[in-house]
């Protein structure tokens, strides 16, 4: 996968998968822009290479070209002095020049070709590295809102699951608890101390009513003890 195609999927993709997969998908998205930098950069100089390479050539072409003229005009003059020689020689020369222009003009269209190619791929780079820069504020602004909804979501989570306010809450049930606890001894207590003073009452009554009868008894002997 390309530079630009992974870019294109960090940016199609949404911060929950980001957050998941990543783990720091903000320096992650400056980084990557940095790379499509450099590589823009490499293919500036490729360009730039290729452009003096298909210049060179176009030099050589007319340079060849010139010599095929030069070498016509070369043979048109000696077979005007008679010099058929001289004439081959010329002509052959110029066959020479024609068959370098006609490879030149071969290669001039393959560089030129090579060239377009790297125009467009070029121009293609740029157009994405300014989608990146556009697109790039966007998703680190998604990215802070995200990591502050996620945070905000733990806290609320943390206050859900064992709070400050929960633990106090179970606290204060547990004072509400120990209270009933000390007002039902209490009461029990008071109760106790109730039927205790009940049964010593009752037990004072009956030891009363025993020395009644005693003392009733004790009458009736020494009456009839006088009788």
């Amino acid at each position: 996968m390309s530079l630009f195609s992974r870019m294109k999927h960090i940016i199609d993709s949404n911060v929950n998968d980001l957050l998941d997969k990543v783990e720091d998908p903000v320096k992650m998205i400056h980084q990557t822009i940095r790379d499509a930098e450099a590589d823009i950069v490499k293919a500036n100089t490729a360009y730039g290479a290729q452009l003096a390479h298909v210049r060179l050539l176009d030099a050589r072409y007319r340079e060849a070209t010139e010599t095929m003229a030069k070498r016509q005009g070369q043979a048109v003059k000696a077979i005007e002095k008679g010099d058929e020689e001289l004439a081959r020689t010329a002509i052959a020369k110029k066959q020479e020049a024609a068959m370098m222009a006609e490879q030149l003009k071969k290669d001039i269209d393959v560089a030129q070709g090579m060239l377009d190619k790297l125009a467009e791929k070029l121009q293609e780079m740029k157009s994405s590295l300014s989608q990146m820069k556009t697109k790039r504020e966007m998703l680190v602004s998604r990215m802070e809102t995200a990591k502050a909804t996620q945070h905000m979501n733990e806290v609320i989570g943390h206050f859900g699951e064992n709070s400050a306010v929960e633990r106090f809450a179970k606290l204060e049930e547990k004072v509400t608890v120990v209270e009933a606890k000390a007002d039902a001894s209490e009461d029990l207590l008071v109760k106790d101390q109730a039927e205790k003073k009940l049964d010593e009452q009752l037990d004072a009554i009956g030891h009363q009513e025993a020395i009644d009868r005693e003392l009733e008894e004790l009458k009736a002997s020494l009456a009839s003890q006088k009788a």
